[in-house]
C-alpha cells in the first residue's frame, strides 16, 4: 500500500489516487478495469507509456497487463477481450487544471533533492503541509499570458515546439509568484524556468552599463562611437567585428541612446575599456551565478560578456533574479519559494525568510534603471508599456535561437524566455521570426493585469544623483545657448559635467538675421507697434536662436499693437506710372495693391493711351 501511495505515474501524478486524478478525473475506487491496466502499465515508464504522448505505447502496454492477468487467473479471456476494445478515455484536462504545476514539482525538488529534507516516500504519506510564495491569481494571469505563443512542429520526442518559460517575483523579497516552466505540463516536464540554461543575449548588457555607471569614467550621457572595431580573435587570424542587429553604425551616440538601441558595438566597446574581469565579477555579484571563470571554454571575455553568448548559459530564474537590484535599491534578493513547513502535528520542520544583501550603490542601480526605462519607451522594449513607470531588456540570442525579456516596477519582476529546446533550430514558426519583442509584449499584458489595481509608484530617487542637468544632445557636454537639440539628464553626484558643448559654438553658426522685435510681446514688431517699444535683435541664421541670450527667434507678428489698424483700400495700381490703372494699361502692368486710407494714388495713369487698350 506505501509503494502504491507514492510510486511515481507520469504528469506529476505521485501515487495510484492522484494518477486516476491525473488521467481519469475520478477516484481510484471509480476506475474499471481497463483504467486499472493502464495504470499498472504505465509505471513501468511513465515517460515512454504516457497515454497523452504516446497513446499506441500506452494501449500495447495496457494489453500486456491484461494478458497477464489473464495469465494469473485474475480474469477471464472475454474480459481481457473486452477491455481491450475499450478506449483509453483519458481526461487529459484534469491535467491541465492542476494549479502551477511546474511550481509544484519545483518545490518537491527543493524538499526531496536540494535541501533532502524529505524522501519522496513520506512527502506523499506523512501528512506535511508547506506554506509557499505562490499567488494563484499571479499564476493564472501568467498562463493566460503566454497562451497565445505560436505553435510549431513537435521534436522528435513529440515535444511541442517553441516552448516559454516564465518566472515572476517580488523584487523586494525574492517570493516567487508566478512561474511555467513550458507549454504544457501533459506535454513536458521538464522546467525551464530552472533547468535550462540558455543564452541572455542582451540582457546581459545591463550588467555591463552597471559597471560603467559604478566606474565614475562613464554616464548616461557619454560619448561613444558606434563604428565597425576589430578585436583579437583567440586563435582564429582574422579579427572579431561586433555588429548591430539592424547591420547599420550610428556614429558617435549617448550611452543612454546606445542601451535603448542595444547597440553591439558600443556594448563589446564599453567591456573592452572597463575590462573583462570588471564586468564579470560585476554580474556575478548581481547573481548569476552560472557564469564560467575557469576551463578552455570561459565567460571571462568579450563577446560572453558584453553580447550574452555565455558558455552554459543562464536559467530565466536567475537571471530574473539577477535583476533584482535594479528594481530594489541595489539589494539582491534570492528567489524564495517555500517559506514554511510543518509535520502532522504541526511541528515545524523548516521555515524560511528572505534572503537579502547589497550589491550595488543605490543611486546606481537608479541610474541604470532610469535608462532602462528607455528601452521601454523609446528602445526595443516598446511592446512592453503599461502606462506606468517600468523598466527591462530585451535580448535576442546569435542565431536567433532564443528571445527574452526581463522588467520591473518597484512592486513586481518577471522574465520571459522563449525558444526551441533544440538550440540549433531559430525561432520561426510559419514563416515567422519571434523575436525578442513578442516576450517583452507577454511581459507588458501580465504586468498589466497584475497591477491594474495597485497604486502607480516610481522607483524611489536616492541620494547621490543629481537629476536635471541640460546636456547637448549630440555631445553630452553642457548645453550652451547654441546646441540645436537639448535633453535633461541625471548623473552620479560628481560625474556630472562641467564644460560647455565645444562643438555648436558662436563662430560655427555663420550667417545672422536682424529683426525688429517688439519688447512688450517679444513678437515681431508690426507698423503698430510703439516705436520707442521696438528694439533690433540678430539672430543665428542656423539655429534660430538670439547671439547673446540664446533666446528663440520670433516668427509671429505682435499680437498686442495694431487693434485701432484702418480698413484696408485695394485698387489697381499701374507699375509703370505708379498711378490708378486704367482700362488702357497693359494687362503685364496692372497690380492689384493695398493701401491706408489717404495713402492710396488718385490721380489715373498718364502713361498708356487709347492706342495701348487693354483687350
Amino acid at each position: 500500500e506505501r509503494y502504491l501511495n507514492h510510486i511515481y505515474f507520469g504528469n506529476g501524478a505521485h501515487g495510484v489516487e492522484a494518477a486516476a486524478q491525473r488521467y481519469f478525473n475520478k477516484h481510484i475506487w471509480e476506475l474499471d478495469l481497463p483504467q486499472f491496466a493502464l495504470l499498472a502499465g504505465i509505471i513501468r515508464s511513465p515517460g515512454y507509456y504516457c497515454p497523452f504522448k504516446n497513446p499506441e505505447h500506452a494501449l500495447d502496454r495496457r494489453s500486456f497487463v491484461l494478458d497477464k492477468m489473464v495469465e494469473n487467473n485474475h480474469i477471464s479471456v472475454e474480459e481481457a477481450t473486452l477491455a481491450r476494445q475499450t478506449p483509453l478515455d483519458v481526461e487529459s484536462q484534469g491535467s491541465r487544471n492542476r494549479n502551477a504545476p511546474f511550481f509544484v514539482d519545483h518545490i518537491i525538488q527543493e524538499l526531496t533533492t536540494k535541501l533532502n529534507l524529505l524522501s519522496d516516500e513520506d512527502l506523499y504519506t506523512q501528512g506535511y503541509r508547506i506554506y509557499t510564495t505562490l499567488d494563484l491569481k499571479m499564476q493564472a494571469y501568467a498562463e493566460e499570458a503566454v497562451e497565445g505563443l505560436p505553435t510549431g512542429e513537435p521534436d522528435k520526442s513529440g515535444v511541442t515546439q517553441p516552448q516559454i518559460a516564465f518566472v515572476a517575483m517580488d523584487p523586494t523579497n525574492g517570493y516567487i509568484k508566478a512561474m511555467i516552466g513550458g507549454r504544457e505540463w501533459q506535454n513536458t516536464q521538464l522546467n525551464r524556468a530552472t533547468k535550462a540554461h540558455r543564452q541572455p543575449g542582451s540582457c546581459m548588457k545591463p550588467f555591463v552599463y552597471m559597471a560603467a555607471i559604478d566606474s565614475h569614467r562613464f554616464t548616461s550621457a557619454s560619448v561613444l562611437v558606434d563604428e565597425a572595431t576589430e578585436y583579437p580573435n583567440g586563435d582564429n587570424p582574422e579579427p572579431w567585428i561586433p555588429r548591430n542587429f539592424s547591420r547599420t553604425y550610428q556614429g558617435p551616440v549617448l550611452l543612454r541612446r546606445a542601451l535603448e538601441d542595444s547597440l553591439n558595438t558600443i556594448s563589446v566597446r564599453l567591456t573592452d575599456q572597463l575590462g573583462v574581469s570588471t564586468v564579470f565579477k560585476t554580474a556575478q555579484k548581481m547573481g548569476l551565478k552560472s557564469l564560467l571563470s575557469s576551463g578552455q571554454l570561459n565567460d571571462i571575455a568579450l563577446s560572453p560578456l558584453s553580447l550574452g553568448a555565455l558558455t552554459k548559459g543562464v536559467t530565466p530564474l536567475e537571471l530574473t533574479a539577477a535583476y533584482t537590484p535594479l528594481a530594489n535599491k541595489g539589494i539582491y534578493s534570492e528567489p524564495l519559494a517555500i517559506l514554511k513547513v510543518t509535520d502532522s502535528q504541526g511541528r515545524v520542520l523548516l521555515e524560511n525568510s528572505p534572503d537579502r544583501h547589497v550589491v550595488i550603490r543605490e543611486a546606481v542601480a537608479y541610474v541604470v534603471t532610469d535608462m532602462l526605462k528607455g528601452v521601454i519607451e523609446n528602445g526595443t522594449g516598446r511592446r512592453a508599456q503599461i502606462g506606468r513607470p517600468a523598466a527591462g531588456k530585451t535580448g535576442t540570442s546569435d542565431q536567433d535561437t532564443n528571445a527574452w525579456f526581463v522588467g520591473y516596477t518597484p512592486e513586481l519582476i518577471a522574465g520571459v524566455w522563449i525558444g526551441n529546446d533544440s538550440q540549433a533550430l531559430p525561432l520561426i514558426i510559419n514563416n515567422t521570426k519571434i523575436t525578442s519583442g513578442y516576450a517583452a509584449g507577454i511581459w507588458g499584458d501580465f504586468a498589466k493585469r497584475v497591477l491594474a489595481k495597485t497604486p502607480i509608484t516610481d522607483f524611489p530617487f536616492p541620494s547621490g544623483v543629481t537629476p536635471n542637468i541640460e546636456v547637448c544632445a549630440e555631445t553630452g557636454y553642457l548645453a550652451s545657448a547654441y546646441c540645436p537639440e537639448t535633453i535633461r539628464e541625471l548623473f552620479i553626484t560628481g560625474t556630472e559635467p562641467t564644460d560647455s558643448c565645444p562643438t555648436h559654438a558662436a563662430s560655427d553658426l555663420g550667417s545672422k538675421i536682424s529683426l525688429q522685435v517688439c519688447l512688450d510681446s517679444e513678437a515681431l514688431a508690426t507698423t503698430f507697434c510703439p516705436s520707442e517699444r521696438v528694439i533690433t535683435k540678430t539672430y543665428w541664421a542656423v539655429t534660430g536662436t538670439e547671439t547673446n541670450d540664446g533666446s528663440p527667434m520670433p516668427t509671429e507678428n505682435c499680437p498686442l499693437h495694431g487693434e485701432t489698424q484702418a480698413e484696408e483700400i485695394v485698387v489697381e495700381v499701374c507699375n509703370e506710372s505708379g498711378l490708378l490703372a486704367t482700362p488702357f494699361c497693359p494687362f503685364e502692368a496692372v497690380e492689384t495693391h493695398s493701401f491706408t486710407p489717404g495713402e492710396e494714388p488718385t490721380l489715373p495713369c498718364n502713361l498708356h493711351s487709347g492706342r495701348n487698350r487693354r483687350h
